[in-house]
């Protein structure tokens, strides 16, 4: 019986272990959506260019 108690504690901790890597690589991938959101903003609206100044 704790042999199955061992296991189960076991594969328990190997689920936490692995909802919480899945939750750092799903803040990681949004951050990574919202700099590439901004990138496409700045890329699709670009400020006018202005010429040098002539001496």
């Amino acid at each position: 019986m704790e042999n199955l108690r061992e296991q189960i504690e076991s594969k328990l901790s190997d689920a936490l272990e692995a909802g919480l890597n899945a939750e750092e690589a799903l803040a990681e991938t949004a951050g990574l959506l919202t700099e590439a959101e901004v990138l496409f903003v700045r890329l699709s609206h670009p400020s006018p260019s202005v010429p040098p100044p002539q001496w």
